[in-house]
């Protein structure tokens, strides 16, 4: 059994996509300018990327290592501009800061992962929402709940 709360905030750094500011600082990842938790092989999380070289190096990270076979979940009510991806490879399912989605936001997110995980075991998902917590927690224990 996972914890997923407890997974995500002992690999999550006091930060968030961005640049250096006395409120966020940037830190990095194996390299990368990015956030990223691994749940497991094939599902990390990461907060939004607020600009567009933050998106420009989400893309990087998920490319070098996941090569084409990711999606990423935004899972945020803000959306960015996904055009430096290929076609379907940015889903959204928006939902409020808060975390209360519906239960049909969660059955429609957890058919997304497990039809795409399931695809080919080296198939991997990404899943944001505003700071990479609360919302990402919540609809990654969803989907691994057996």
């Amino acid at each position: 059994n996972i914890d997923i709360t407890a997974e995500i905030a002992r690999n999550k750094k006091p930060s968030v996509f961005g640049e250096s500011s006395d409120q966020h600082p940037s830190w990095s990842h194996e390299g990368y300018r990015i956030d990223v938790s691994y749940i497991n092989d094939n599902i990390l999380v990461c907060s939004f990327p607020p600009t567009r070289s933050d998106v420009y190096e989400m893309k990087r990270f998920m490319d070098d290592k996941h090569k084409s076979r990711y999606r990423i979940v935004n899972v945020c009510e803000k959306s960015y501009d996904t055009s430096m991806f290929s076609t379907n490879m940015v889903t959204c399912f928006p939902t409020p800061h808060n975390g209360i989605c519906s239960l049909t936001d969660l059955w429609n997110f957890c058919e997304f992962t497990d039809k795409w995980l399931k695809e080919e075991d080296t198939n991997g998902v990404l899943i944001h929402c505003q700071m990479g917590t609360v919302v990402s927690a919540l609809l990654v224990s969803a989907y691994l709940i057996p």
